[in-house]
Parts: C-alpha cells; sequence; structure tokens
C-alpha cells in the first residue's frame, strides 16, 4: 500500500509482478470484511495508474515525456484511423508480434467475411487516442491475449481503459499455451477467454463461433 504511493515506474512494476498480483486477488477472495480493506485498496491505487500520471504531469511538465515511454516501438503497422461514420461491430486489439499478428489477421478476416464491421486500430504514436474514441463509442474489444500483449505497456493500458469504463472486453488466445496471471486476470475480471491458438479448422471455426455470439450479447447489452 505504501509502495503504491511511490508515483507510475513503482505501480508498473507492481503490477507486471504477476505472483504478487495473484496473491492480492487470493486475499480479495478468501478475507474476512475487515481484513479485504488492504488488498481492495492496493488494487484500486494500481488501478489509477492514469490519474496518477496526470498527476505528475500537471507538476513538472514532462506530460510529453510520458506519451514517449508509453509508445511502443515494435507496435508499428498501417490501418486506417477511426472512421466516426462507420457504425462498427467489434474493435481488435493485439500485440504486433509476427506469431500474433498472423492469427488476428485470420480472426479479422473470417469476421469481415461473416458480414461485422471491424476496426483494426491505428498503431502508433496515437493508438491509444483512437482507442479511446472507440471506447465511447461503447463498442466490444477483441482482446488477442498472448505473452508479447502481456509485456506491451499500450496493450496494457488499452485494455485498462476499457476495463475502467467497463466496456465490453472479449478475450481471446492467440498464443499456444498461455495461461493469464497477475493484473491481466484482474483486468478480465473472471472471464473465461476463448482459446484461438493452434487450433484445426473445424476447431478454430466452432471457437470463432463463440466469439461471434459473445459480440452479439455485447450488441444486445448496449
Amino acid at each position: 500500500w505504501k509502495l503504491s504511493f511511490y508515483g507510475p515506474k513503482t505501480i508498473t512494476k507492481l503490477k507486471s509482478n504477476d505472483l504478487f498480483i495473484d496473491q492480492i486477488l487470493f486475499l480479495l477472495s478468501v478475507a474476512s470484511e475487515k481484513s479485504i480493506k488492504t488488498p481492495k485498496s492496493i488494487i484500486w491505487r494500481l488501478g489509477n495508474e492514469e490519474t496518477i500520471r496526470s498527476e505528475i504531469a500537471k507538476k513538472d511538465k514532462t506530460q510529453r515525456k510520458t506519451d514517449e515511454d508509453t509508445t511502443d516501438p515494435d507496435q508499428l503497422i498501417s490501418t486506417d484511423e477511426w472512421d466516426e461514420s462507420i457504425p462498427y461491430d467489434v474493435i481488435i486489439s493485439y500485440s504486433n508480434k509476427t506469431q500474433d499478428k498472423i492469427l488476428t489477421v485470420k480472426i479479422y478476416n473470417r469476421l469481415t467475411a461473416t458480414g461485422y464491421r471491424v476496426y483494426s486500430e491505428k498503431q502508433g504514436n496515437h493508438r491509444l487516442q483512437l482507442m479511446k474514441k472507440a471506447v465511447e463509442k461503447r463498442k466490444p474489444i477483441l482482446v488477442c491475449l498472448s505473452s508479447a500483449y502481456r509485456k506491451s505497456k499500450i496493450c496494457m493500458a488499452e485494455l485498462e481503459y476499457a476495463f475502467k469504463e467497463s466496456n465490453p472486453v472479449i478475450p481471446v488466445i492467440v498464443e499456444p499455451n498461455y495461461k493469464i496471471q497477475g493484473w491481466l486476470k484482474h483486468i478480465i475480471n473472471g472471464k473465461n477467454p476463448i482459446d484461438l491458438a493452434n487450433l484445426k479448422i473445424k476447431e478454430f471455426d466452432d471457437q470463432l463461433i463463440r466469439v461471434s455470439k459473445e459480440i452479439e450479447e455485447a450488441k444486445i447489452d448496449d
């Protein structure tokens, strides 16, 4: 709890420690009403990293440097800008790691082939700002989870923003044998991810039907 007041760098280290976060989440599930206050407070503090960053930026005028620190150099590909005139059905958030991207493109192509209007976010320095516009429209976000996604500051920033805004999130796994842990488990909030990694054609099609159902349910809820 005390360490969480040392600023965004310390908070980032705490959030990247999966064993620490898993222990906090465990305490949340078993602690008494009295002793649950501390783990709950820690989770709240870690979940307000964006607010903490903003406060510090106002004080020392280092907002530009903060933005540069959250830019992922390996997230650069060109796609279309967010188009306000298109009624998108779903947004895909993913790491630009080659293997992740191959499966993400496959998911994108299959969804568009079945009639879904899918927004594949623009990568680069303004990616998070564009994702915030998408979240404001309450569109479900298909999150392609992998170890590369978990390590990406900007991917996690997107997911955290969607989580804080209570935006519909559909988690899918795109890396074989990937296990969700720590802070990512907290943000997914108990949802069972749909595993799309290393599947045969029939299995992939069956799992993609589950994805479509999740998209439709999110649209109904909205």
